[in-house]
């Protein structure tokens, strides 16, 4: 749905942007910069901390490496 919206409409609001304010160069980047922009943060705010800790094996069954073991 994110995808769709937000760039979908890249095209068009970055042309609108340009025909707009036609005495900035590079206006047309500000909007998919700022939803870049606030990708990174929803993402870093919705990332819950239990997840930081887990590992990618332990899921699998995997064995521990020879390093840990010791």
């Amino acid at each position: 749905m994110g995808n769709g919206v937000f760039g979908g409409g890249v095209p068009f609001i970055a042309t609108l942007l340009a025909g707009t304010f036609t005495g900035i160069p590079l206006i047309g980047l500000v909007y998919p910069m700022s939803v870049a922009a606030l990708g990174v943060v929803v993402s870093a705010v919705g990332l819950r901390n239990e997840t930081r800790n887990v590992r990618i094996w332990d899921a699998v069954g995997g064995q521990e490496l020879a390093a840990e073991r010791t």
